[in-house]
């Protein structure tokens, strides 16, 4: 069994214009809750998800420190930046979405 479809944003404009939700469901063949739980998504923040430790400066310095020597460890990496509340699996996940995998 499948989700239901998701209300459009034309069904959300009918709701900030006054409507009710009772007239919505009529006009739409859909239950109530289909439109107020669109709403309340909508309503939510778009990014989801722990917020990142380093900023892109940072990012591009271990991608340079990996570039001129590809067989450092994360940790030294750690210890050379002195990067403040960065563990090395952070930065090994920086290496990992760049396509730069670590190596022994």
């Amino acid at each position: 069994m499948g989700r239901a479809k998701h209300t459009t944003a034309d069904e959300l404009k009918m709701r900030n214009g006054g409507k009710s939700y009772q007239l919505i469901q009529n006009m739409l063949q859909c239950s109530a809750r289909k439109v107020a739980n669109a709403i309340k998504w909508q309503n939510k923040a778009e990014n989801r998800g722990a917020k990142k430790k380093t900023i892109d400066r940072e990012d591009r310095q271990i991608l340079s420190l990996v570039k001129k020597d590809p067989f450092i460890t994360s940790t030294k990496i750690v210890a050379e930046l002195r990067l403040i509340a960065v563990s090395s699996s952070t930065v090994r996940r920086r290496w990992a979405r760049d396509n730069m995998f670590a190596r022994r």
